[in-house]
């Protein structure tokens, strides 16, 4: 497959950048030359020279002229420009790398404070290879972008919901973990939730139950263990698709760092997404087609019954591409956001043994060490829903997010006044990871994990609920085993004990590839068993009695592909947004 279409606007943005100059240096000396009293560049060394002069001229001058225009406009409408982040290198390549590393090798969020303080200010713009684009950490500004301001952003996909199936799946998660604790083997938990969300989507969304992700071998815990582009990496055809999946997200969350003229010339010649691309087609399309084909053989009175996702697509339109772009797109949603919320609850869990003790008393208390909760009765779980809560503040699914303007001048309302953004198309970074540890909005403790603080909750998180229910009915410790069962890759930087913020607490290394992501792994011990699993951050838990794990469960939960209102799923290819809590 050959993308033609980057390609094409990045030949069309360049002659808007080199003809005109060219082109009016060109006209010059013609004219020149019909006036024979005018000295007139004859040689060739000379009018090369005024053609390569003539590119930083045009330039210069066409940003000074667009930066007066935008501040003259911005005050006729009664707002200001962000300020602008300064840039040492020619073209903000500077920026350009900084942004790169930041967003690939160092603590998520971390490069858009650190720039944003260097301007004393929430909300800046930085310009990258001729396209400006504006970074905030202000939630006024993500309130626009996400909730009000749709006529100048767009508006986002709701996420769908179901809660009729999936109990297959969560059963043979406890049973995983169940047989684990009895071996006091680590379970990497990360890739235990996103084979649990795998399979519990395609039963949703192509209305097959045999993916079996849960069935196929585990990744084995140890220093020695085989790295995916986001945490363990599995085998056979499962592992294919997964890992060209993830390693198109962190591509993808490449490009978004380096802005749409970076990666476009940087992958001019070799487009590095798109044999990742190719395999999760692979993967999909004889799902789709089949789909198309079993419509048209449907009698007239069958027409309208949906028995999942993909056929209400497949009534809706024919057209095998945009169904997998949706499907796609609610795959991210239903797969990792979930899974990575699950996985990032274990950990804290690990690291704070005292809330897992009140968290295991209020689920004991509610349902004994059996019984199946229900979806209205998981409500009542004020502390539950307050450690969630908590988890998606300091570990938010999509730490990272963007959306584009649709129309020149757009003024976005703050607390500190309007702010104006300059064009159509200017791309909006937002860090959700820093709008949810600003201190200014939490308080000094914004970098503690303390659920006190939801303890007025307004949501039920209704997929993860079910799953920690049965978690706190079957264990009763979790602690980390990173050291003994995760490559060394997986834990964070020496450097980072002596920094600011979680960075000096974090024993997991959180990254960002579209959504959040441990880097390999989560090994837990428990009491009791001395149970282990790991997440992409190994976790290890012990079990509550022998009983417990030498019981098998007979009653399992049912679980949503909502998972408690993470974000929204945009238009396809684009990422799933994580509104901040102070949205609600």
């Amino acid at each position: 497959m050959f993308d033609i279409e980057y390609r094409l606007w990045l030949l069309r943005r360049f002659s808007k950048l080199f003809l005109p100059p060219l082109a009016a240096v060109y006209t010059a000396l013609r004219l020149l030359e019909e006036n024979s009293n005018t000295f007139v560049p004859k040689s060739l060394l000379a009018r090369t020279a005024c053609y390569i002069l003539s590119l930083p001229l045009y330039w210069a001058g066409w940003i000074q002229l667009s930066n007066w225009n935008n501040e003259r406009r911005a005050r006729k409408l009664g707002a200001r420009l962000p300020p602008l982040i300064k840039s040492m290198r020619f073209g903000g390549l500077d920026l350009r790398d900084r942004l790169v590393n930041g967003m690939s090798n160092d603590y998520v969020g971390v490069v858009f404070d650190e720039m944003l303080d260097e301007v004393g200010a929430d909300t800046a713009r930085l310009s990258i290879l001729w396209s400006e684009r504006v970074i905030t950490r202000d939630p006024d500004v993500l309130k626009f972008v996400v909730s009000t301001g749709f006529p100048h952003f767009g508006k986002a996909r709701e996420r769908v919901s179901d809660y009729n199936s999936f109990q297959r799946h969560s059963s043979k998660v406890c049973d995983i973990l169940i047989n684990h604790a009895k071996q006091s083997r680590p379970c990497d938990v990360q890739d235990l939730f996103s084979r649990f969300t795998m399979d519990t989507a395609g039963e949703f969304l192509f209305g097959r139950s045999d993916f079996g992700t849960l069935d196929m071998p585990l990744p084995q815990p140890g220093t020695e263990m085989p790295e995916g582009a986001k945490g363990a990496a599995a085998e056979g055809g499962y592992g294919s698709f997964v890992n060209a999946f993830e390693t198109a997200q962190v591509l993808i969350t490449r490009r978004l760092a380096l802005g749409p003229y970076g990666w476009a010339m940087a992958e001019f010649f070799n487009d590095s997404v798109t044999k990742h691309t190719s395999v999760v087609d692979s993967y999909l399309e004889p799902l789709v087609r089949d789909a198309v084909q079993r419509r048209k053989n449907l009698k007239p009175e069958e027409k309208g019954e949906y028995e999942n996702f993909l056929d209400h697509l497949v009534d809706s339109t024919s057209d095998v591409e945009l169904i997998k772009d949706q499907l796609l797109n609610i795959l991210l949603a239903a797969r990792d956001t979930t899974a990575q919320l699950l996985s990032w609850t274990c950990y804290v869990l690990a690291l704070h043994p005292d809330v897992m003790d009140r968290l295991r008393q209020e689920v004991l208390a509610a349902y004994g060490e059996s019984e199946e909760p229900t979806f209205e009765s998981i409500k009542r779980l004020k502390y539950l829903r307050a450690v969630l809560d908590e988890v998606l503040r300091l570990f938010p699914p999509v730490p990272v997010n963007s959306r584009s303007t649709f129309n020149d001048a757009t003024v976005v309302p703050t607390r500190q006044g309007p702010l104006y953004f300059s064009s159509a198309g200017m791309l909006c970074n937002w860090s959700v990871s820093s709008i949810h540890k600003h201190k200014d909005l939490w308080g000094e403790d914004a970098d503690e994990f303390d659920p006190e603080r939801w303890m007025d909750p307004q949501f039920a998180y209704n997929e993860a609920s079910f799953v920690m229910i049965r978690l706190m009915q079957l264990f009763d410790r979790f602690t980390l085993a990173q050291k003994e069962a995760a490559p060394a890759s997986a834990l964070p930087p020496a450097s980072w004990k002596t920094a600011n913020g979680r960075k000096a607490i974090e024993e997991a290394w959180p990254k960002n590839a579209i959504t959040i992501y441990s880097k390999v792994g989560w090994d837990v011990d428990q009491h009791a068993f001395d149970l282990k699993f790991l997440t992409s951050d190994w976790l290890g838990v012990s079990a509550v009695s022998g009983r417990n794990l030498g019981r098998r469960l007979n009653r399992t939960t049912g679980l949503s592909l909502r998972s408690a209102q993470l974000g929204n799923v945009t238009t396809a290819g684009r990422a799933i947004t994580s509104p901040s809590p102070m949205l609600a």
